[in-house]
């Protein structure tokens, strides 16, 4: 919960972590470049550029990663709209008038980037037995053993051989160690890793390096592998361009940081924002389940809880 003078702002900060305020963020643009060309100029100026800064703020705050020189080039040709189309001048005003269609054309192309990355991918369907999960505390719990954490969720209730690889402020450069462990040729490996990466940040070039190492250890010919992207904060941005790079290079199946952005932002689903209660390991599971159901071999017959945790 993230309160204001008595106000929950938390599903705000959730909404943006998530990535979803890109969207009303480009709209709101649109909006303004549209009220340049008609109404009238003082109601015109105040409405426009009200818009331009509310918009571009909800870009900023949804970290999507986008190149730098896409937002370099998408912020000037709307500073030159925004400043130059109202000026006097019939220079200024047609050099505005000229940029107007570059803004369009980034709010569309960053749009045609972006969406992708919103939808969750196709899992092809499959019998895997087995799934491995590298992950931290998101996935191990800060309960120790007796913990009921959402692998265990998922192996006592579908049968499913969990293999709960994850352990408690795990990195990504210590869950290399996990996906040593990483053996059946046959199975899904699902990733839960990065978050602490940014809590105590890693430099970005050290993780990208860790990264793509983990994902070379756990990828195989008959291995599935699905990553969650993480949920960031404009500062972070930088992890965010690299999950996405590697997960196209290595074919990693990534999975949208609004998955675990409506997991956190649940009521009851955490114990500090930042850790899972008994209700946000519950509503994991089942979540996960829907993401990975259609690809794994159900076995309600198997009698007792199969997810195992080494150590």
């Amino acid at each position: 919960m993230v309160t204001v003078r008595g106000y929950d702002f938390g599903w705000l900060v959730w909404f943006c972590a998530a990535g979803n305020s890109f969207f009303p963020g480009v709209g709101l643009i649109l909006i303004a470049v549209l009220l340049l060309s008609s109404a009238k100029r003082h109601l015109r100026n105040v409405a426009a550029h009200s818009l331009v800064l509310l918009g571009t703020l909800l870009i900023a705050l949804s970290a999507t990663p986008l190149a730098w020189w896409f937002y370099s080039l998408w912020l000037m040709s709307l500073f030159v709209v925004a400043v130059a189309t109202p000026l006097k001048s019939r220079v200024t005003r047609k050099v505005g008038l000229v940029c107007r269609p570059v803004v369009l054309l980034f709010c569309l192309w960053g749009v045609h980037m972006n969406l992708p990355y919103h939808l969750y991918p196709e899992l092809p369907e499959g019998t895997f037995g087995k799934v491995y999960v590298v992950g931290d505390s998101v996935s191990a719990g800060i309960g120790g053993r007796r913990e009921r954490t959402w692998p265990k969720i998922i192996g006592d209730t579908h049968g499913v051989d969990v293999v709960d690889l994850s352990e408690p402020g795990a990195t990504v450069g210590s869950a290399i160690r996990q996906g040593r462990k990483v053996r059946a040729a046959h199975a899904i490996v699902f990733l839960e890793i990065g978050g602490n990466d940014l809590f105590v940040p890693t430099p970005r070039a050290q993780f990208e390096k860790n990264l793509r190492e983990l994902i070379e250890k756990v990828s195989g010919d008959e291995r599935l592998v699905v990553m969650l992207e993480l949920p960031l904060l404009p500062w972070h941005v930088c992890y965010g361009r690299v999950q996405r790079r590697l997960a196209e290079e290595a074919r990693v199946l990534l999975v949208p940081k609004r998955f675990l952005a409506s997991i956190f932002s649940a009521e009851g689903a955490t114990v500090d924002l930042a850790h899972l209660s008994p209700e946000g390991h519950k509503l994991m599971a089942e979540k996960v389940w829907d993401l990975l159901g259609s690809c794994l071999t159900e076995d309600l017959s198997a009698g007792g809880p199969v997810a195992t945790t080494p150590r």
